[in-house]
């Protein structure tokens, strides 16, 4: 049996053409984060490499926007992504794709830094351990994506290493047209509470979440121009609290749970 299948020509984004003619002698920005590989951190080390693979080698053309959600394509296994931890709504829970984020906040601190212009991000419910606060940027395919537009009049590549427990991006290009610095303040802090889980799988409280204290902040960004031009962008980022959770045998006493912020003393040891 003969099956006729529909088909549509997909033009390719980059051509050998295309490539031959891109300078890639400077560096506009550079930056670094880190992660685990340890015990359940593997899949997320993983789906980091994945992540990271589709983006080694991406060019923007002049005046192109590009999204992050399209070129890294949905997080499932079909993909290559593993189940793993990730942020959702100021908890840790496992989900596939856990890890991306990473990456996106790491091309998101390269496009700040090289002076890319930043079309569509939002912060974390929570700062991250591998950023600082108003440099992150979270993804969620396909609703909540990263966007960012190349100002320049010439093309950047963007060249992604994931070596050991360090992921490396840099922006290429044919010239470093702007300085850029970062600053931020924090405008004000909200205190975070508790969550009580009753578990019948635990013998004795046990915290499984450290509280974070929320906050508001400001950020700004300056780019100052080799052609004495400067420009100075602003705008403000806001962490909800995260939420201390506790899981205790059912029917305990959660006043005798210690103050917030702090875990359960330890016994005393007798001499």
């Amino acid at each position: 049996v003969e099956i006729e299948l529909p088909f549509s020509a997909v033009e390719p984004r980059v051509t050998r053409s295309s490539l031959a003619r891109i300078d890639i002698s400077h560096v506009l920005a550079s930056f670094e984060t880190y992660f685990s590989r340890m015990g359940d951190q593997g899949p997320r080390a993983r789906n980091i490499e994945v992540a990271a693979s589709h983006l080694d080698g991406v060019v923007i053309e002049a005046g192109q926007a590009v999204s992050f959600n399209e070129i890294v394509g949905p997080r499932t296994e079909e993909n290559g992504f593993k189940h793993a931890f990730e942020i959702q709504k100021g908890e840790m829970v496992e989900g596939t794709g856990g890890g991306t984020c990473q990456v996106a906040s790491t091309l998101h601190a390269i496009a700040f830094f090289g002076g890319l212009d930043i079309v569509q991000r939002l912060p974390h419910s929570r700062p991250s351990g591998y950023i600082s606060a108003g440099l992150d940027a979270t993804v969620v395919y396909p609703i909540v994506d990263l966007k960012l537009r190349n100002p320049f009049l010439f093309p950047v590549v963007v060249h992604t290493t994931v070596v050991g427990n360090k992921i490396k991006m840099e922006l290429l290009g044919a010239d470093k047209p702007v300085d850029v610095s970062f600053g931020r303040s924090v405008i004000s802090t909200t205190p975070f509470t508790r969550k009580v889980v009753e578990d019948p799988g635990v013998t004795k409280p046990k915290r499984k979440q450290k509280g974070i204290e929320g906050m508001e902040l400001y950020r700004s960004r300056v780019l100052a121009f080799h052609d004495g031009q400067k420009k100075v962008e602003g705008g403000r980022d806001v962490y909800p609290p995260t939420m201390e959770i506790w899981h205790v045998p059912p029917g305990f006493d959660e006043s005798t749970l210690p103050p917030l912020g702090m875990d359960m003393p330890k016994p005393e040891v007798g001499i």
